[in-house]
């Protein structure tokens, strides 16, 4: 929530820049037509570079906070995701499920990120359960034959193993 708020904070300060920037181009704009009009000579060409100057700089400054607003916006995306996923976990800490019947299975190969390995583990479960093996055999079996990375998300969730086989096993 934290990083919510300074993210607000940030995109308040950040658009009240862009508004500066705005009305400082506006009235650079304004300036120049007016000196325009009114003198003429080496002082208003003088004038009138500062002024092309000034309002480069808020050109300038315009994009960089483009640049930054984008960088806000994907970084609160990351920390949405974040988010997400620590509710999700702590959930499961607290043996509840985010996730409706039939869904379980994809809770647990949502921890796996190669698609070789979920489907790797999905043929194991299978090639078990055709053999009649036990939740602990059909667990055996699957950390034996995958990646050790794999057989230690295993490892790590064992009431999601066990939901993954009892899905596959009712599908069957």
């Amino acid at each position: 929530q934290a990083i919510f708020k300074q993210q607000d904070a940030c995109l308040a300060v950040l658009d009240q820049l862009d508004k500066k920037v705005r009305d400082l181009s506006r009235q650079g704009e304004e300036l120049s037509g007016k000196l325009d009009a009114s003198l003429s000579g080496h002082a208003v060409q003088g004038l009138s570079d500062k002024i092309e100057t000034l309002e480069g700089n808020c050109r300038d400054l315009s994009v960089t906070i483009q640049s930054v607003q984008e960088s806000i916006k994907a970084l609160a995306g990351e920390v949405s995701a974040l988010r997400e996923k620590s509710t999700a976990e702590e959930k499961e800490d607290r043996g509840e499920s985010s996730l409706e019947g039939g869904k379980d299975e994809s809770r647990l190969l949502s921890y796996i990120d190669d698609s070789g390995e979920r489907e790797k583990v999905q043929a194991l479960v299978t090639e078990a359960l055709e053999q009649d093996m036990t939740y602990a055999q059909v667990t055996e079996h699957i950390s034996g034959n995958v990646l050790p990375k794999t057989a230690r998300i295993l490892k790590e969730h064992p009431s999601l193993t066990t939901d993954f086989i009892r899905e596959k096993k009712k599908k069957d």
